[in-house]
């Protein structure tokens, strides 16, 4: 006596699957009996675990999203130098030599040109923002899930951040030839309780505040974390253009009470400032090795120009190394950065520099002569 089985896994000559049949000696017939009936009582022994652990796996909830909504206030403590940068300082930004003379030749007179006194700086920059964050979801009316992150800066006013919004939906990013815009076009995703998101299609800008600059290739990872009411993010920028390594910054924040949850609507309208400046006929800028501030850092601060002008090895501990011999810090007087997070808001960083020419200066006393 043979019997027939059937074979699934066998396929005809089109690569579908049809039934095989083999023919087994009755030796084979038993011992295929014995492994079914070894499996059977398997089985049934492992029912009820396995019926509780298919239950779990439809019971069990997707992670949540975390409620990242709120007014933040920015903690000052990270990379707290690049948010009140000194002029030809770009020390840590891996710069290219393209970038470095581009950055040169950057004049803050022309944000007073009458096409970019209402531009706002793109959202490379949203992670070092001094006045913080505002964010708000926008929710899908039918099921209430989360499609969009927005994220601001509280201050609405000519040269302030453009918002950025995160699409949390599942879209893809527009095509590469779409629309650039200070605000970029960003995806992103939940990884745990992080949300990772891409930033592209950003137009040709700053990088930093005191002229490096971006392409509308640059693109910009960003991680946002809250802890209870600690926002913590970082950014990763690349530039193929002007940067010859990824640049990573970071920023705290705390949850505030106080914040302002009406964002103002953004209202600019240039006009002539600065005669021969605003007419919308001139570009200011400063010719090749003809900028007077690019040995601002030595002069004051005596740090080399190899360190001050950036460029990917300035980003490492192992340049000290390099400036051995070449730095020696200033010891008889204090220009910026004197009195902590004091110069940013109305303190000592906004004094004229003649209240500075001293050979000891003390927080208090440079608090008053402003405020008097």
């Amino acid at each position: 006596m043979r019997v027939r089985y059937v074979a699934m896994n066998a396929r005809d000559g089109q690569g579908l699957k049809r039934p095989a049949f083999t023919a087994l000696s009755p030796a084979a017939h038993l011992r295929a009996l014995a492994v079914l009936r070894a499996f059977a009582a398997r089985l049934r022994r492992c029912a009820p675990a396995c019926a509780t652990a298919v239950a779990m796996l439809y019971t069990v909830p997707a992670p949540a999203q975390i409620d990242l909504s709120g007014n933040w206030a920015t903690i000052l403590q990270q990379d707290f130098r690049l948010i009140n940068l000194s002029p030809a300082d770009f020390l840590g930004v891996p710069l290219t030599a393209d970038a470095r003379a581009a950055a040169l030749s950057y004049s803050e007179e022309s944000l007073d040109e009458l096409g970019r006194q209402c531009q706002p700086q793109t959202v490379l920059l949203l992670w070092l923002n001094p006045f913080g964050l505002r964010i708000w979801p926008t929710t899908d009316p039918a099921g209430g899930e989360v499609v969009a992150w927005h994220l601001t800066s509280p201050l609405r006013s000519a040269g302030s951040i453009a918002p950025m919004t995160i699409w949390v939906d599942g879209r893809r990013a527009p095509s590469a030839q779409a629309l650039h815009t200070g605000s970029g076009f960003t995806t992103g995703q939940w990884e745990g309780d992080t949300l990772v998101s891409s930033t592209t299609h950003i137009i040709d800008s700053l990088l930093t505040i005191n002229g490096a600059p971006n392409s509308d290739q640059a693109t910009m990872t960003s991680f946002i974390s809250r802890y209870d009411e600690l926002l913590v993010t970082s950014a990763v920028i690349r530039d193929p253009v002007y940067l010859a390594a990824p640049y990573a910054v970071a920023q705290s924040y705390q949850l505030s009470a106080r914040g302002n949850s009406d964002t103002p609507p953004y209202h600019c309208a240039p006009e002539e400032v600065i005669a021969g400046v605003s007419d919308g006929a001139h570009t200011m800028a400063y010719p090749l090795q003809g900028n007077p501030l690019r040995d601002y850092m030595r002069q004051q601060y005596h740090i080399p120009p190899d360190a001050a002008l950036g460029g990917p090895q300035t980003m490492y501990p192992e340049f000290r190394r390099q400036l051995q011999g070449k730095y020696t810090p200033p010891s008889q007087y204090c220009i910026r950065y004197c009195c902590g997070a004091a110069n940013i808001f109305g303190g000592v960083g906004f004094a004229e520099m003649a209240a500075y020419d001293r050979r000891v200066l003390e927080c208090t006393d440079s608090l008053e002569l402003v405020l008097n």
